[in-house]
């Protein structure tokens, strides 16, 4: 039995780092141009411990760190094989490639507008119409903020996504597909844009390998 961890661009570069379970990690090719990293799995049915996710994640994490175009994949069901996996994959190698071009030399950059005072200034409503319009305002101004905001800072990067949440302790959440060599200058946007915003605060995680954009999932063919 095999788990995934991650496509990378041919050749991989391996990490020292052990998987899953303290298991060794190795490089299976699935194309000329593609390779998986991945390490044996217990062939147990079980649902995953929480320290089987992190080592998941800390291995693609170590992956993008080393590897200039990584394509995560999603934490799910061990295969069964190596035939199994070019199996799932077969006929998207196109597909792959592309994203590797997209995703290379790049990381991804998150962020949270959060109300600055926790519940966007407003007491408790006294009615269901003053709850409804209430409500309709924190939306328009998350979605005001939205476009002021994000567009400003797509601008900067070279893919994004976000949504709109108007919920009391979160606004908006985004992602920035970024060149590494530009995460610097996009957080000093951040705090730029922050100074300019007195009423939120912005909450800027990662870097991050792309899962946003390029998260890959064998499920299911």
């Amino acid at each position: 039995m095999l788990h995934l961890y991650a496509l990378v661009s041919h050749p991989a570069d391996v990490p020292g780092t052990g998987g899953i379970d303290g298991m060794p990690l190795r490089v299976a090719t699935v194309a000329d141009r593609i390779d998986a990293v991945v390490s044996d799995a217990s062939q147990t049915a079980r649902p995953p411990a929480q320290s089987q996710i992190l080592a998941h994640a800390q291995v693609v994490e170590a992956l993008a760190a080393s590897n200039d175009a990584v394509l995560p994949a999603r934490f799910g069901k061990a295969l069964a094989d190596e035939n199994e996996l070019r199996r799932r994959l077969e006929g998207r190698q196109e597909q792959l490639v592309t994203a590797f071009d997209r995703v290379r030399g790049c990381a991804e950059v998150g962020l949270r507008v959060v109300p600055a005072n926790g519940n966007g200034g407003h007491d408790r409503p006294q009615s269901g119409r003053e709850y409804m319009e209430h409500r309709l305002s924190q939306v328009g101004r998350a979605e005001q903020l939205a476009r002021e905001l994000h567009d400003s800072l797509a601008e900067l990067a070279r893919e994004s996504t976000h949504r709109v949440l108007a919920k009391p302790d979160v606004l908006l959440t985004a992602a920035y597909l970024l060149p590494r060599g530009q995460i610097d200058a996009f957080r000093a946007a951040i705090s730029a844009a922050e100074r300019e915003r007195p009423g939120v605060w912005l909450v800027c995680t990662g870097p991050w390998p792309p899962y946003s954009f390029a998260l890959l999932d064998t499920a299911g063919k």
